[in-house]
Formats: structure tokens, C-alpha cells, sequence
């Protein structure tokens, strides 16, 4: 090699070293060049799925590590949890895609000299319904616990224990009525059918109809206390004790619409001379203690756990919330419009009509309008910890992903000619639905998770 060949290869690498020394050194500290060579800080995003392992698509590219992707490797894909670094200040749409499940799609905002998070994206299972129980159902009932699921055929009641599939058979009479279907609070037991059932134990049941009598309406269990069941009698409200077999009678000449025992009061609404009053009872001292006016209506209770009274008017779909011990306003707020209500926590409420879902929180008392949708809305539920909301139609299961970057993401699980009764288990893994598929008619359960 010459002397100048050798001159001109040191001047060469010296500017090369010139050149590029920067250019690292500033991708090194987080910079790019834009738009008439301006120098740009980028920004950095921070995703996380669960499951783990899904591959990122940017702008519709897949991202692969820097050497796979500049000798054009098919390998070495970044996948989920990544840290993708210096990417230019803008909106990007984000993909996250795993097989076997259905993609996560948002657009972000990454920001100059910042990181932009999306480290709660929760996926879904392309999955396909299994049947539990085939024929007609005529109702479903879900326990307190979400643990148990009461289900009536025809001719059979069934008790499905949720953590294990396991199905027994309670009750042959055809005349049974779900509505009777009572769960006691902490869901050990299940009154069907005139008999107690212990869920952990199907074969330990305790007929209550000599105790209660054919009668009894509108049963109801105390919130507290499980040896205490309350039922209506024409004018007359009586509570019974299971573990004495003793019955007191807490209200007499009362026509009562509805009721519900809690923390040794009863609240309940009378209507009389198309006149509707809201009272509560104290039930140790047995004395009246407050009287409230309600507009004339048709009333029932819901949410009977919730700190406030829930007071529903199922002829004007109107949720009255109600703190009946409050010196200054009962009343704490009215919802109008309201089919459907699922409580996330004591502060925030999930509710529907017929085409709309809607959060209100009753801290500040204000509603935050969810989707609207074309189909009549059916079930809702809100699994707060993935921050996600489940709904069905009569056609469709569907999520929503509460990010509220962009706009709400909507997801289709399953559409159906039919679907009905949806439920979700504890954990929110799973769907429980009545469902036609082909000539197979019954119980679904469709695993997202």
C-alpha cells in the first residue's frame, strides 16, 4: 500500500470518526435529526401486556431488534415488555399482537424527553364457547360471591361451582320460580325451591316450609346475619330465625312494595292511595325513625350492599340514591334513564339503558358517558383492576378498554344469533351465557383470559 493510498485511508476514517462520533452521541443521549437537519429529543414508549410475549407493531411495522432489522432477519422481534427508545415526537398508531388472542389497538402520544406508558393492556382469548348444560334455560342466578351460579331448566335446578365446572343437581320440581332464588350474604347458602342448600355441600339441605309456609313472598336474607331470613305476608313483615325456628313479627298493617333488612333496620316503601313514602324502621327499638316522600311510582331496591339506598323506579327507570340518615339531604343524587347498574367500588357506579353505558361518581356527583351503541344493551359488568368493561347484547359479547387516551377501544369476544343472561366469575376470566349455537341450546362458557 502506497503512502498516499495510506494518507487517504487516515483522512477517510478521521472524517467518518468526525462524522458519526455526534450522531451516536446525541442518539446516545436520546436526540434525532428531523425535518432540515433540526435536532429533535425523542421520547420513549413503555409497553406491557398480559399476557406477556406479544409482538408491537408501529405504524403498522413490526418492531425488531437493530441488527435483526438492518440485516433483514425475520427473527428477534420485540415483544412485550419493551422500552422503545428514541422515537420522534407525534401520534403513533400502536398495535400489540399475540396469537391466539384478539390485538390491542391505541393511538399514543409520544412527547419530547418523555415516556409514554402503556403498561396495562390486558388481552383478550380468541376463543370458542363450551357448553356446561344443554337445553332451554328459564333462568340464571349468580351468587353474591361470584363463586356460584343457580340455574333453572324445565324440569331440573342446577348448582355450578365456578372454580371447579363441577355441576350438581338441587332440585326436580318443575314449578320452581327463580326469583325465589335467595342467596344468604356471604353465599354458603342458597334457599330453592323451599329448601336450604349448602353450597359447599348439596347433599346437606334443610326444608324451611313449615317454618315459613307456602305463603311466604318476597324472601329476603339479612345482610348480616345468615341464621336470619324476612318474608311478607299479605300486610305483614316477619323475620325468622333458622337457628331457633322462631318467628317475629316486625310490621303489621303495611303495605309494603319492597324491603330489605340491614344493620337492624328495615327499609321499605309503602304505597298507599297512589301515594308512595320511603320509611325506615329501627328493628330492636321497633319504632319508626324516618319518613321520606317519594314521587307515586313503583319502586324496588337494588344494590342492597351499597352504603347508599339504592330506590329504584321500574316504571320511570329512575335510581334514586338515597342516605336516609343524613339531617340535611336524604336524597343524594337522581340517575334518570337507567336499565342496568353494576357498583365498581362505594364511589363508582356502572350503569346502562337501553343504548348507552355511563359512569357516575357519586363523590362529586358527576356522569361520564362510556359508548353508544345501535343494539339494545342486555348485561354490563366492570372488572376494575384491568380496567376494562364487559357488555352483551342479545348478538354480541363485547370489551371496552377504559384508556381513555384516544377513544374507547371496543372489542367483539362472540356474536350469536342469541345471547342471554351474561355472567362473569370472580376473577373476571370468565363468561357464563345462555346461548343457540347451531341446534345446541343451553349454558355457555367462554374463557378470555
Amino acid at each position: 500500500m502506497t503512502l498516499k493510498t495510506r494518507r487517504f485511508l487516515y483522512i477517510l476514517f478521521v472524517l467518518i470518526f468526525i462524522t458519526v462520533t455526534p450522531l451516536i452521541s446525541l442518539y446516545a443521549a436520546g436526540y434525532k435529526i428531523g425535518n432540515g437537519f433540526s435536532i429533535q429529543k425523542t421520547g420513549i414508549l413503555i409497553l406491557d401486556s398480559e399476557p406477556s410475549g406479544a409482538k408491537i407493531f408501529i405504524d403498522n411495522k413490526i418492531q425488531q431488534k437493530f441488527l435483526n432489522k438492518l440485516l433483514k432477519k425475520e427473527e428477534g422481534f420485540i415483544e412485550t415488555p419493551a422500552k422503545i427508545k428514541n422515537l420522534k415526537p407525534g401520534d403513533y398508531k400502536i398495535r400489540i399482537s399475540l396469537d391466539g388472542y384478539w390485538p390491542w389497538e391505541k393511538k399514543l402520544t409520544v412527547n419530547p424527553g418523555q415516556s409514554t406508558f402503556a403498561e396495562d393492556i390486558f388481552l383478550f382469548k380468541k376463543d370458542l364457547p363450551l357448553m356446561m348444560l344443554h337445553g332451554k334455560l328459564n333462568d340464571i342466578s349468580l351468587s353474591p360471591n361470584q363463586k356460584f351460579l343457580v340455574v333453572n331448566q324445565d324440569e331440573t335446578t342446577s348448582l355450578i361451582n365456578l372454580e371447579n365446572d363441577l355441576i350438581e343437581t338441587v332440585s326436580t320440581s318443575s314449578s320452581i320460580n327463580i326469583t325465589n332464588c335467595v342467596w344468604s350474604p356471604k353465599s354458603k347458602t342458597v334457599l330453592i325451591d323451599n329448601q336450604l342448600c349448602n353450597t359447599s355441600d348439596t347433599k346437606e339441605k334443610k326444608s324451611i316450609l313449615n317454618l315459613i309456609g307456602k305463603e311466604a313472598k318476597n324472601i329476603k336474607w339479612d345482610t348480616k346475619n345468615e341464621n336470619k331470613l324476612y318474608c311478607v305476608y299479605d300486610d305483614t313483615i316477619s323475620c325468622f330465625d333458622l337457628s331457633s325456628n322462631q318467628n317475629n313479627i316486625i310490621l303489621k298493617n303495611k303495605h309494603v312494595t319492597d324491603y330489605f333488612p340491614r344493620d337492624n333496620y328495615l327499609f321499605y316503601v309503602e304505597k298507599i292511595d297512589n301515594q308512595s313514602k320511603f320509611y325506615v324502621h329501627d328493628i330492636n327499638k321497633n319504632e319508626l325513625v324516618k319518613t321520606i316522600g317519594i314521587p307515586n311510582s313503583d319502586y324496588i331496591f337494588w344494590n342492597t350492599e351499597h352504603d347508599l339506598i339504592n330506590l329504584y323506579d321500574s316504571k320511570y327507570h329512575i335510581l334514586y340514591l338515597i342516605n336516609p340518615f343524613s339531617p340535611v339531604k336524604p336524597l343524594h343524587d337522581t340517575i334518570s334513564n337507567v336499565k342496568e347498574t353494576f357498583w365498581v367500588n362505594n364511589d363508582i357506579l356502572l350503569y346502562a339503558n337501553d343504548f348507552e353505558i355511563w359512569t357516575y361518581d357519586q363523590r362529586n356527583q358527576s356522569k361520564k358517558l362510556i359508548t353508544r351503541i345501535s343494539d339494545k344493551i342486555d348485561s354490563i359488568f366492570w372488572n376494575h383492576e384491568k380496567n376494562f368493561i364487559i357488555y352483551s347484547t342479545d348478538k354480541n359479547i363485547n370489551v371496552i378498554d377504559l384508556d381513555e387516551r384516544e377513544n374507547y377501544s371496543s372489542t367483539k369476544l362472540f356474536e350469536i344469533d342469541t345471547i342471554s343472561n351474561l355472567q362473569i366469575n370472580k376473577s373476571g376470566d370468565t363468561l357464563y351465557f345462555y346461548s343457540k349455537i347451531g341446534n345446541q341450546e343451553g349454558l355457555y362458557k367462554l374463557n378470555i383470559k
